[in-house]
């Protein structure tokens, strides 16, 4: 039960691919933080694995297309042409949020 689960002092869930949660409980702060720095550091190593990663989306009406690049940063081409609309290094990302479904806004 999420209510229950959600009163332990350091419980956390994990969001899979296809939508479902799984709770977590460890009994110390030290346990948890043990457990970020694992899923930050396997998910760096994953993205540093594969490199690059190119996602269909849209714009204004338009089909483009957005690449992240560990070594390059992220690219925004138009899908049919492939000309590049803009590029810019990860050093340059002020922030970012999500929707958590649809939505990116990088700033």
């Amino acid at each position: 039960d999420y209510e229950l689960e959600a009163q332990r002092p350091y419980c956390f869930s994990v969001v899979v691919g296809h939508g479902k949660s799984h709770y977590f409980n460890v009994e110390q702060g030290s346990e948890l933080a043990i457990w970020e720095k694992s899923f930050q550091r396997a998910i760096f190593l994953e993205v540093q694995r594969i490199g690059s990663k190119t996602f269909t989306c849209s714009w204004q009406g338009e089909s483009l297309c957005f690449t992240l690049d560990f070594a390059m940063g992220f690219t925004c081409f138009d899908n049919k042409t492939k000309k590049i609309l803009w590029r810019f290094k990860f050093s340059q990302l002020k922030g970012s949020s999500d929707d958590g479904k649809t939505r990116v806004k990088l700033l």
